[in-house]
């Protein structure tokens, strides 16, 4: 990988979080109580995924 490559690579790793932190702050203050409670939204599509993609369950 030349150096060129690799900036290109970082700025476009750049430029996609900067979008991400751009698009989440309109979001946060109206979600800001569920986020704090961490286990519904985080854990309950956690353990579905797992379940619908190996068939464990």
């Amino acid at each position: 990988m030349t150096a060129a490559e690799q900036f290109a690579s970082v700025a476009a790793l750049d430029a996609a979080t900067h979008h991400a932190v751009e698009v989440l702050p309109p979001l946060d203050p109206p979600y800001q109580g569920e986020l704090d409670v961490p286990t519904r939204p985080t854990v309950s599509p956690w353990f579905r995924k797992p379940n619908s993609l190996g068939g464990a369950a």
